[in-house]
């Protein structure tokens, strides 16, 4: 399955136990750059000229690793339309946002992104149940504290 079919809402309802192994492998991966990384220079770029704007500036993107904040850009005039990967949102809809564990990701027990066969490698089919399974976490799953 290609991942946003398995990193969908519904699959965290469905098949959570896949959707939250395959979310602790993405938050693995990416990690929090330092500050001083190149990561941050485009940003930090973008930044630049919006402090000179007459009228202001404001951030609408789609990422979620909360680099526009960390490079100081204030909280209100930052959009993120898919959310922060330091929040969790009900999966269930009640609508309750809280902040995520700080050990989220390494938490739980998943594979290695290192072994052959990750849910990014396209040369490789994932059909077989235990292709699919060997991503699936184990241990408490994150849940809705309302």
């Amino acid at each position: 399955k290609p991942l946003e079919e398995v990193l969908c809402n519904e699959c965290f309802v469905e098949d959570p136990r896949l959707a939250w192994g395959l979310w602790a492998s993405l938050l693995r991966i990416q990690g929090d750059p330092p500050l001083d990384s190149s990561v941050f220079k485009p940003y930090k770029q973008i930044k630049n000229y919006a402090n000179r704007a007459p009228c202001g500036s404001f951030v609408l993107t789609t990422t979620v690793d909360g680099l526009w904040l960390k490079i100081g850009w204030p909280p209100s005039a930052v959009w993120e339309l898919h959310g922060k990967k330091g929040y969790l949102t009900c999966a269930k809809g009640c609508g309750h946002l809280w902040e995520a564990s700080a050990t989220l990701g390494t938490d739980l027990k998943i594979p290695s992104w290192d072994e052959e066969g990750s849910p990014e490698d396209e040369t490789k089919e994932t059909t077989s149940t235990s292709d699919v399974d060997r991503w699936r976490a184990q241990g408490d799953l994150p849940v809705c504290p309302k």
